[in-house]
């Protein structure tokens, strides 16, 4: 269920994303929000919670669905936490990252077309062509890792499985927090702005060691 679901998901966000921006100019609530005394750390990690509480939502309903098919059969037994498990391996690294791709291309190019291409070819090139290469380590997806989790060993390669979804995870979380830096409006705050930069620095060097080790 979450194999199908994050393909769709990870093409969905790229539009919510990339509209972000373009959408609060559209309507003209520009105005409104920037004078608010809030900085671009709030204003844009708000965007993100929000956009991540709705697709984190939707996991957990179809979740809930294999869950409950589950329980009524007889001829299997419940893994509890492979459902957390899952929701964590697969979706959370995936979202963040489109997440975090779409806002930081929509914040250097500026062209809402040209960023839904860009990002639609990657996932494209993604499913069809890069999803089993060099080790899987460009598939932000999870589509082609293997992630089947036996009940005698568990994961059959944990190493290759953290190392590669924590690449995703970090990187999407360093991006995002790119994005408050180039975003254009005043700051608001120098802590929030000195928090930005050191975290950043710490997931893009974390999203870098797992790369190495992928």
């Amino acid at each position: 269920n979450l194999y199908m679901l994050n393909i769709a998901q990870a093409i969905v966000v790229i539009f919510l994303a990339a509209d972000f921006l373009k959408r609060d100019k559209k309507v003209d609530t520009n105005e409104v929000l920037y004078t608010r005394s809030m900085s671009n750390f709030e204003y844009v990690i708000g965007k993100s919670l929000g956009i991540l509480k709705l697709f984190i939502g939707l996991d957990l309903i179809i979740l809930s669905i294999g869950l409950v098919m589950n329980i009524i059969s007889k001829s299997m037994t419940v893994d509890w936490m492979s459902y957390v498990y899952y929701l964590l391996i697969i979706c959370v690294p995936t979202i963040l990252f489109s997440l975090g791709l779409a806002f930081m291309l929509m914040s250097v190019i500026r062209n809402q077309a040209i960023t839904f291409l860009f990002l639609l070819g990657i996932a494209a090139l993604d499913m069809f062509w890069l999803w089993y290469r060099a080790g899987s380590i460009f598939d932000y997806m999870a589509f082609g890792l293997p992630i089947f989790k036996s009940e005698i060993v568990g994961f059959d390669n944990l190493n290759l499985i953290l190392n590669q979804r924590l690449l995703y995870l970090l990187t999407g979380l360093a991006l995002i927090l790119a994005t408050v830096l180039l975003f254009k409006r005043l700051p608001q705050s120098r802590t929030h702005t000195t928090i930005t930069v050191i975290f950043m620095t710490l997931f893009l060097g974390g999203g870098i060691f797992c790369g190495i080790n992928t």
